[in-house]
């Protein structure tokens, strides 16, 4: 089979270039971050070629090669037709490397129109560029960017080129072809072969770690927080007997191949929670890329839709898809072909199954207390995210959770996300609750297991019960206490620097004394 090809000056045109004005008229842009994966391709001989005026990135080749990150702040203005683009500055983050320099060319076609090249020597670099060029408007959507770190002489990585970020996204996840012999850490299995050493991914039997060039199976003296508590997420899975929820499913014959996706996902957290069987009252699930064929089928079901759930589901779909829910009575499930790609859609069918677990553990009392959405929520993240490889998924879901971690806009603390009603979820804010509460679920079961977790809800089903009384009975701390070493963990995550797992028992059990 023929390696898929993306072109690579296509993307960046799109990235890069706004609505032009009207040929007399006079309009200046507001400022955009481009945002780029750097990628090491020295072992990849060949990974990028030029072939007539387009770059063409071989997807085969740039799987689990990220170095770092490139954020290219530009502006534009036209003025009679003519466009000026302005690069005002860069910003350069490590993951792994030394670098010496940072090139960066721009170019119509074969025709350079920019080159430069700064000095580089700190591990978090920014670098005014204030570089511009004019071009017709026609031309400007041309436009072509090459920008390439280059690495020390001692450094092992000597070749890095950078990518669109969303296009190294759709990379990193794709399945291995027939015949090839690398595996990311998106498919890999006990015994493959594998590029980067100490490379992570979160295998159907447990952790796998790249060594000598072959995925094997993680040492527990060697875990981290987030080896352990995957550990601990897939043993209870292995370890449980198949608990085939009783459902019932409206599903648009119009939606495309995902829908069995979801229904899979569902099936796992119904594994791994335990909390239904084949004889249980029917779980009702809607799945449709149109939020009218919901609204019709639960009409016809005798089910009252909330206002508020219809114009989400409506409004997704106009946007092309990408909306869940778990509404007590039913689950329902928007997305489109389109959609049904990238860890938001991976991990829904079992994220929103917890949801059910949570209730059906509870006997229905999330919503009764105070509501700790960073368990809530972020419990059903990781464990929806966990699910990729008993469900033929990616299993390196994590690591687009922590880019989108990266790219939050008011990176709220947790404690925002404690102590609050369903009135919260208006707030905008609260959409960050999915990756910093998974962080904080992370640790919670790094802790003390994923049983530790159910125990939580368990407790919470006691009338006299709330969260911080359940988890002072589970944990030996309340959560005036235990926020803050959940959110040193996630503070430590975001600074790339992750506490280890020594680091986050001994916080933890420092406050339990």
């Amino acid at each position: 089979m023929k390696p898929r090809f993306y072109p690579l000056s296509l993307v960046a045109a799109l990235i890069l270039v706004m609505v032009p004005a009207p040929a007399h008229g006079s309009t200046t842009g507001n400022a955009t971050v481009v945002d780029w994966t750097c990628i090491d391709n020295s072992y990849l001989p060949g990974g990028v070629s030029v072939v007539g005026k387009s770059y063409l990135i071989d997807t085969e080749r740039y799987k689990n090669a990220a170095v770092a990150r490139l954020e290219i702040k530009t502006s534009q203005s036209t003025i009679s037709g003519k466009t000026k683009i302005i690069f005002e500055s860069v910003k350069i983050e490590t993951i792994r490397g030394s670098y010496q320099a940072f090139d960066f060319s721009a170019g119509i076609g074969h025709t350079g129109i920019l080159g430069k090249s700064y000095p580089y020597i700190k591990k978090t670099y920014t670098q005014k560029l204030n570089l511009s060029f004019s071009s017709t408007s026609a031309k400007v959507k041309q436009i072509s960017l090459s920008p390439r770190l280059v690495s020390t002489s001692k450094a092992p990585i000597d070749k890095v080129e950078c990518v669109p970020t969303e296009l190294f996204r759709r990379i990193s996840m794709g399945k291995p072809q027939p015949g090839e012999k690398i595996i990311s850490p998106a498919y890999a299995k006990l015994g493959d072969s594998c590029r980067l050493p100490a490379d992570i991914s979160f295998g159907a039997f447990g952790p796998l770690e790249c060594v000598k060039n072959s995925w094997v199976s993680k040492d527990l003296a060697s875990d981290t927080v987030a080896s352990r508590a995957y550990r601990y997420l897939i043993n209870r899975y292995n370890s449980m007997p198949v608990s085939a929820p009783n459902l019932l499913l409206r599903i648009d014959p119009e939606a495309g191949n995902w829908k069995s996706e979801v229904v899979g996902g569902i099936v796992a957290g119904a594994k791994l929670w335990g909390t239904s069987k084949e004889g249980d009252k029917p779980i009702l699930g809607y799945i449709s890329e149109r939020g009218e064929y919901v609204t019709e089928n639960l009409l016809l079901d005798g089910i009252t839709e909330n206002k508020e759930d219809g114009e989400r589901n409506k409004a997704a779909a106009a946007r092309g898809g990408g909306q869940a829910g778990s509404h007590g009575q039913y689950f329902d499930f928007i997305f489109s072909d389109v959609s049904s790609n990238g860890y938001g859609f991976y991990q829904v069918g079992a994220h929103e199954y917890t949801h059910f677990a949570q209730q059906v553990l509870s006997n229905n009392r999330t919503g009764a207390v105070e509501r700790e959405f960073w368990i809530d929520e972020g419990c059903a993240t990781f464990v929806g995210t966990g699910m990729g490889a008993v469900l033929n998924l990616p299993q390196n879901q994590r690591t687009e959770l922590l880019v989108n971690l990266s790219r939050q806009k008011d990176k709220m603390p947790l404690k925002f996300f404690s102590r609050g009603s369903q009135s919260s979820y208006a707030d905008p804010r609260i959409n960050e609750v999915y990756d910093t509460g998974f962080l904080a679920c992370e640790a919670l079961v790094a802790l003390k297991g994923i049983d530790a977790i159910e125990s939580v809800y368990l407790e919470l089903a006691n009338s006299t019960s709330n969260y911080d009384i359940a988890l002072k009975k589970v944990y030996g701390t309340d959560l005036d206490t235990i926020l803050p070493i959940l959110q040193r963990y996630i503070t430590s995550v975001r600074a790339g620097k992750p506490l280890t797992l020594q680091q986050l028992e001994a916080a933890y059990n420092g406050a339990k004394s």
